[in-house]
């Protein structure tokens, strides 16, 4: 799966940003004279307010139909909940966009709305939750060095999704176009972003981390630092592996020489764990893509 962008109507009104879809309404007439996204009103204020639908947890619009010349002359859209906002008269031709995720919406809009620009990921298939609640080592801090964490649970696990988004080392699964497609709508609901894209999300994400307070931790010497979370793993639709944090991260300090330094199962996001604690060479196996070291 990939993300796509289509672009439907004419070249009138003044561009506005694209932005993920929390709220949908439209007015309209024999046209759309506006689209209302999110509470906001792109385009007049001819024609009727049809109700916003304001999209629940894990709902999301999965079908689209509209009628588009110069300008946008009706929408209809329906989400995975089976719920349905239509708008407009029947001008203009006709294009149906089914089997999707639309992960946002931007446009042009004057007294009217013109253009629709639409990010969305096509032949969209459900992600499969395939392990749950498991731990995963996302930093190695050796002894005398000093790492930096945030006090705040918000910002804490915000920081830990843009660092799963961004650094998974090579070697390790790679994020397809539509696993990251949902990571962006799931960061979305989570954090209070609004984008429709990796480099928007990561952007938004760094942003957030700037209000955050920090603390330092120093492991003592022979011993060294575990920076675990908490995490859910999915399969998405065509088969690639994503991961999503479930909590903040937390440091425990082990022996170096330590065989087994926790109880839990591990996953190694970082990459280096079995550099760091070499007794745990033998354990390492490859689960869903990733370098994994069950406890027994």
């Amino acid at each position: 799966m990939v993300i796509e962008t289509i672009v439907l109507g004419g070249e009138g009104g003044r561009r506005f940003d694209d932005a993920a879809v929390g709220s949908i309404g439209v007015r309209s007439n024999s046209r759309i004279d506006a689209l209302i996204l999110n509470g906001e009103r792109f385009g007049g204020l001819g024609g009727r307010e049809v109700r916003a639908l304001d999209l629940c947890h894990d709902e999301y619009v999965s079908e689209l139909l509209i009628r588009h010349g110069s300008r946008i002359d009706s929408i209809v859209l329906r989400t995975n909940r089976g719920r349905a906002l239509t708008g407009g008269g029947g001008g203009g031709r006709l294009t149906r966009l089914a089997n999707i995720r639309l992960l946002g919406v931007g446009g042009n809009s004057g007294n009217a709305l013109d253009r629709l620009r639409l990010h969305y990921i096509p032949d969209y298939q459900e992600s499969a939750l395939v392990d749950g609640d498991q731990f995963a080592v996302i930093g190695v801090v050796p002894a005398g060095e000093t790492a930096e964490f945030f006090g705040s649970r918000r910002i804490a696990q915000a920081s830990v999704a843009r660092r799963i988004l961004e650094t998974v080392p090579a070697g390790q699964a790679q994020l397809s176009g539509g696993a990251v497609g949902v990571v962006i709508a799931k960061a979305n609901g989570a954090f209070g972003c609004a984008v429709t894209d990796r480099a928007g999300l990561v952007a938004q994400l760094t942003a957030l981390e700037r209000w955050g307070d920090r603390l330092t931790y120093v492991p003592p010497a022979g011993h060294l630092g575990l920076e675990l979370v908490q995490i859910d793993v999915f399969e998405a639709g065509d088969g690639s592996a994503w991961i999503f944090p479930i909590s903040e991260p937390s440091m425990v300090t082990v022996k170096a020489d330590q065989r087994f330094p926790v109880r839990e199962d591990l996953y190694d996001l970082t990459g280096t764990l079995v550099t760091r604690v070499p007794p745990m060479a033998d354990r390492r196996v490859c689960r869903h893509g990733y370098s994994f070291y069950p406890a027994k």
